[in-house]
């Protein structure tokens, strides 16, 4: 994975347009609720809070608290890009603002950076760009789609609450927690995951690669 270096005219463009939907989206309550990545109000320790103290909570009660780590392997590289303009719709994004966005991925020509020089150019087809400052926001827009699909499950997620709320699963940018009350719970949205990352929408024509660990708290 490297870097890709655009036109500065360019990344000012796409962080207008950032600054633009990332507003719009927040003001009509569209992103994931779990997910805490390069959003305005949100930070790292956010979600580390909420893990703590769920974990506090269980062994205060005697219970069990599962939860599984997992890693989206080159996640912003694998974004299959017909599949994230179907995310952009689902969310609500269309007209002028789908166009300026989908006009920034018509024509991506891309070289690599070799001890011998650069290379050919070639057209860069997948993923989002790498340090353009409109493709967090997108990547999250792709991912905040996981959430529904653990809504779904509903008590067989045995999602835990907090302060009389359910806890959704948690994300910064690419990394994620799952967590639930129960193993059972557990594997249920690990099966939910595995038919996300295998079947539209999903990352990548072939399958998201990830890495995961879990554990019982």
């Amino acid at each position: 994975m490297g870097i890709t270096v655009g036109h500065i005219l360019g990344k000012l463009y796409a962080l207008a347009i950032n600054t633009r939907l990332n507003t719009w989206l927040e003001t009509q309550g569209l992103r994931a609720r779990g997910q805490a990545g390069f959003r305005q109000g949100y930070r790292t320790v956010d979600n580390c809070f909420i893990l703590r103290a769920l974990a506090e909570r269980a062994r205060s009660r005697g219970v069990k608290l599962y939860l599984c780590a997992v890693d989206f392997e080159k996640a912003f590289d694998s974004v299959d890009r017909p599949l994230l303009w179907a995310a952009l719709q689902r969310a609500g994004i269309g007209g002028t603002m789908l166009q300026a966005i989908q006009a920034m991925y018509a024509d991506v020509p891309v070289c690599v950076r070799t001890e011998e020089g650069l290379s050919g150019c070639f057209q860069s087809v997948l993923g989002v760009k790498q340090g353009c400052p409109l493709s967090p926001l997108l990547f999250g827009i792709f991912l905040d789609d996981f959430e529904g699909h653990i809504q779904q499950l509903g008590d067989a997620a045995a999602l835990p609450q907090l302060a009389g709320r359910t806890v959704p699963p948690l994300l910064f940018a690419d990394d994620m927690f799952l967590l639930s009350s129960s193993a059972s719970g557990l594997q249920a949205q690990l099966h939910a995951l595995q038919d996300y990352c295998n079947a539209p929408p999903c990352l990548g024509a072939g399958g998201l690669p990830c890495g995961a660990a879990v554990h019982a708290v």
